[in-house]
């Protein structure tokens, strides 16, 4: 297992990264109510990579312009309707008919279709790891500079008007880096790993943390451990009537990033 954890260490790297950084975007996410679009987004993203897919270019940058275009119209419909979150459902359940439409079309995304859910970081190649580099980096650049109005945004969206903040701006840096980190999530690790990041450490940390800084370290805290353990777990040999077998590597960290509501069950009944 020592020897594996060697082998797949940069695997192991890049899926924290990713991990942290969707987890740190949910946090907003979460303050804003708009969980239910992060979810939506996701699907159209799974879309878009079955498309890239079925059109044999699938590249990370592609998939995130096209996941963009597939969610634009819910996006410019989002504070155009009476109710928000019945239309990005409806997107939702689009969004998912059409992927199982198009994997029904192309038999060869039938092998594939598994990675947009689950993901299939330990298979990718050295060069499809360097996707990673420039959307961090400029991810991390936007995140640095308009912390703090991403954050005025997500409390109290009038009060940034009061302020006159660039709230259109601001809207749409974050939706752009909402958009990029969900894509190099999913790209990376599945659409569901990419959901669990996305709400499960914002939400524990929120409410065990008495200040935004320690919301945020306390959320990437969760990821980081979950992601690593979960990676470790995945890479032992599990041995079941003599058949060997290891568990899927993202859905193991799902597992272990939601046990960590125990935590909050444990300070709930001792208080």
């Amino acid at each position: 297992m020592i020897e594996n954890l060697y082998f797949y260490l940069p695997q192991i790297i890049i899926g924290t990264i990713v991990g942290l950084f969707t987890a740190i975007i949910g946090i907003f996410v979460i303050l804003r109510k708009t969980i239910f679009m992060g979810v939506t987004l996701s699907q159209s993203i799974t879309v878009a990579i079955i498309i890239t897919l079925l059109l044999d270019l699938h590249f990370e940058g592609l998939v995130h312009f096209l996941a963009m275009i597939l969610f634009l119209p819910i996006y410019l419909l989002h504070n155009k309707v009476i109710n928000k979150d019945a239309l990005l459902a409806s997107g939702f359940v689009f969004f998912a008919a059409l992927g199982q439409i198009l994997t029904t079309i192309g038999a060869n995304v039938q092998n594939h279709i598994v990675a947009a859910y689950f993901g299939n970081i330990l298979f990718l190649s050295e060069k499809e790891w360097l996707h990673i580099v420039i959307p961090i980096i400029l991810i991390s650049i936007i995140l640095w500079i308009f912390y703090r109005w991403f954050l005025a945004i997500s409390f109290d969206q009038e009060y940034a008007y009061i302020a006159n903040l660039p709230v259109n701006l601001i809207e749409t840096l974050y939706f752009l880096v909402l958009s990029a980190t969900l894509s190099l999530s999913i790209y990376f690790m599945g659409s569901f790993y990419s959901i669990a990041h996305l709400i499960i450490p914002g939400i524990i940390a929120l409410q065990i943390s008495r200040s935004m800084k320690s919301t945020f370290i306390i959320a990437i805290l969760i990821s980081v451990f979950s992601t690593i353990v979960g990676f470790i777990i995945s890479l032992m040999e599990i041995n079941i009537a003599n058949t060997k077998f290891n568990l899927p590597t993202s859905s193991t960290i799902i597992l272990v990033l939601s046990l960590n509501f125990v935590f909050l069950l444990f300070k709930k009944f001792t208080k």
